[in-house]
């Protein structure tokens, strides 16, 4: 597969790219990379990201680099997982005292911002 075949594509299907690289095409015209790899004996099927923003040259390296890992032993999808846990949104709790923070420097008085907290603890935070 070329870039201007995956461009040209616009029947919904997948379309194989490498050994182990597929084009998505949705019915609505989207287009996104899926690797299909076995990871410890089971067929998975992986996300690499969306045609153009992730070219074909990262899908194909994205793909070898999982390929490498699954065959060492290691889980692609356990490495890919860990790295949203990473990036996942606040508690409650914390996304609260971040917005205390930003919106303390407005406040006239430190009243206002201990009277804040204190509501949030009474209330929310139960």
């Amino acid at each position: 597969m070329t870039v201007r075949t995956a461009r040209a594509l616009d029947r919904p299907g997948l379309y194989r790219a490498d050994p182990t690289l597929y084009l998505a095409v949705a019915p609505g015209g989207s287009k996104s990379w899926i690797q299909r790899i076995t990871v410890n004996g089971r067929r998975r099927d992986i996300g690499l990201g969306g045609f153009p923003v992730v070219s074909l040259a990262e899908a194909r390296e994205l793909a070898f680099e999982n390929r490498r890992l699954a065959g060492t032993g290691g889980d692609p999808l356990a490495r890919k997982r860990e790295a949203r846990r990473r990036t996942a949104m606040p508690t409650f709790r914390k996304a609260a005292q971040m917005t205390h923070a930003s919106l303390r420097p407005r406040w006239r008085s430190d009243k206002v911002a201990v009277n804040w907290m204190q509501q949030l603890e009474r209330h929310a935070f139960r």
